[in-house]
């Protein structure tokens, strides 16, 4: 299915700030600022340089709603210029021209699998995609989502480099979660 995570996302120690970890357990690439403060995802230290013969990366990130998958997939899109693909983004516009699926994200159900795939596939053939590569935040969310997504990629040859899992401790997801208001 998707493969093996090589990389995990946990918070810093000394800062509780989110921060990537190798699969050896050593920090790198710090998201947070020398003061201490989150770093502006918007804001990236030196602007992406892809060579030109570079391969595009295919990525998923997944974690618990608060985790940081948006800011985390911003900065890897601004840092090595793949395209963020942010399932709820795409669900929420479809929804503007979809009255049954605005329906149902306004009564907080899941929008029925078939038109999540036909989405998602129909981004995914994008040039821009193909030429950059993504990263998937929000989706797959189910063992069945990643099966279809795995066979999608397959069909367009675009198999995944990496899944990045964030893991935060629950104490600070509600300390997000509720912050959000």
């Amino acid at each position: 299915l998707l493969p093996t995570v090589l990389l995990s996302l946990s918070l810093h120690p000394a800062c509780a700030a989110p921060v990537a970890v190798s699969p050896g357990g050593g920090w790198f690439r710090p998201l947070v600022q020398s003061s201490g403060e989150r770093a502006d995802a918007s804001r990236p230290a030196k602007p992406a340089y892809v060579p030109p013969h570079a391969k595009a990366m295919r990525l998923v990130i997944m974690g618990a709603p608060g985790s940081g998958k948006g800011t985390h997939s911003k900065r890897i899109e601004l840092d090595f210029g793949v395209k963020h693909i942010s399932s709820g983004e795409i669900l929420r516009e479809y929804a503007k021209t979809d009255p049954e699926v605005a329906g149902t994200i306004a009564r907080g159900e899941l929008v029925p699998f078939p038109v999540v795939m036909r989405l998602m596939k129909r981004r995914l053939s994008e040039s821009d995609i193909q030429a950059s590569g993504f990263i998937l935040d929000g989706f797959p969310r189910r063992l069945e989502d990643a099966i279809a997504l795995e066979e999608m990629l397959a069909e367009l040859n675009m198999p995944l480099d990496a899944l990045v899992k964030l893991d935060v401790p629950e104490d600070e997801l509600l300390r997000r979660v509720l912050g959000r208001g």
